[in-house]
């Protein structure tokens, strides 16, 4: 069984504009937040290969912001 698609919804956006706005303001545009989030889909997956545990600490310093 294969992996769904990865697709970008608005809250991604939302959420990923609201990270830059706390550690990078003068990133913080949509294109900048579409633009990490494909390349971080990309080296999330390679990372959760080699170091499960790391992934767990990003994506929880993710939550929050």
């Amino acid at each position: 069984m294969t992996e769904p698609e990865f697709e970008i919804t608005k809250d991604d956006i939302a959420g990923m504009l609201r990270y830059l706005r706390l550690t990078l303001p003068e990133h913080a545009t949509p294109e900048k937040a579409i633009f990490l989030l494909e390349h971080y889909k990309v080296h999330y997956e390679i990372l959760e290969e080699l170091y499960p545990e790391e992934i767990e600490k990003i994506l929880t310093d993710f939550e929050e912001h």
